[in-house]
């Protein structure tokens, strides 16, 4: 998650990491849902993500 941008990662860390759902991280950042959607869909997508899973 380090070669993420900060928008990206913090998006990333309230969903999963925090068990807050796409909605309730919108609320919390105040931002539009399709924007924490699209965050969320980049960052799983960027290289940076990918190596992370692999561990």
């Amino acid at each position: 998650m380090a070669g993420l941008s900060p928008d990206r990662r913090e998006t990333l860390f309230l969903a999963p990491y925090r068990g807050l759902t796409q909605p309730e991280t919108a609320r919390r950042l105040g931002l539009p849902i399709g924007t924490v959607k699209s965050r969320t869909r980049r960052a799983l997508k960027s290289p940076a993500s990918a190596a992370t899973e692999r561990g």
